[in-house]
């Protein structure tokens, strides 16, 4: 079985009980983790990336390298 069957089947497992008494809120952080429990750090790290957008990749790296526009 490969991760795309394994993740697929646990979040058909996670959403089949979803009316267990939870909210969606928290069905929704169960497969998040579900998702992000079977990704490697890389691809953790490119999708984080990628949720940020260009502003939000810019601040990543004046932080961690200074901002080169300032003299």
């Amino acid at each position: 079985m490969n991760t795309v069957h394994k993740v697929r089947n646990e979040l058909h497992n996670r959403l089949d009980n979803w009316p267990d008494g939870t909210t969606i809120d928290q069905a929704m952080t169960d497969c998040a983790v579900i998702v992000l429990s079977n990704m490697r750090p890389q691809e953790i790290q490119a999708a984080l990336l990628m949720s940020l957008g260009h502003d939000g990749v810019a601040q990543i790296i004046a932080q961690q390298f200074g901002d080169s526009t300032r003299a």
